[in-house]
């Protein structure tokens, strides 16, 4: 599943997929209809995901699955992403959301079968590069539509997340959560 890059990912995703190792499905959208358009397409009884290209992932993942398989089989599996069996998948699926989609996937999911930490995710992967080179401006609008969709989810920012930041992060912090309270009762557009 492919959001358009532009980052030059989506031509080798294009090549992958000439030589047949991938299948390939381009399409502007969220990252929980992404998510929920890559179950739709896949196979197999388990489901690995919420796994950024971007990221550097440690050759653990035989491991990671060991550990599934022997210990924690029919659980929704935590690390970076998750692994889940494909009936859970089906069952609660992933919203049409920009942020909180895994979270809200976890919740869900947690209603119907246990969720379990596999492996300390510092040891799975390293965050990619590009997280950390954000400008303030690309942050606070990538906070703004974290906090819209937490309020979609019913969740309360300050409750959540809020109220665990350092004083000196906390103004601005609720500045954008009141602008995306007021956004979302004046607005029905969803934001991609």
């Amino acid at each position: 599943m492919d959001n358009y890059s532009t980052d030059g990912s989506r031509e080798i995703l294009e090549n992958y997929a000439r030589q047949g190792k991938i299948k390939l499905i381009l399409e502007k959208c969220t990252r929980g209809r992404g998510r929920q358009i890559a179950f739709e397409n896949s196979q197999g009884d388990y489901i690995i995901s919420g796994l950024d290209m971007d990221d550097v992932f440690y050759p653990v993942l035989k491991e990671i699955l060991k550990i599934y398989h022997s210990k924690y089989e029919g659980c929704v599996g935590l690390t970076k992403g998750q692994i889940s069996p494909r009936w859970v998948a089906k069952a609660v699926g992933w919203k049409d959301l920009q942020s909180r989609e895994d979270m809200d996937y976890i919740r869900r999911a947690s209603k119907l079968v246990p969720v379990v930490e596999l492996y300390p995710m510092d040891k799975f992967v390293r965050i990619g590069k590009n997280f950390w080179r954000k400008n303030l401006i690309n942050r606070a609008r990538e906070r703004f539509i974290k906090y819209l969709c937490m309020y979609e989810l019913g969740e309360n920012p300050w409750k959540v997340e809020i109220r665990l930041n350092p004083w000196y992060d906390k103004f601005p912090l609720v500045i954008i959560a009141i602008l995306a309270k007021i956004w979302k009762r004046t607005h029905k557009v969803r934001i991609i």
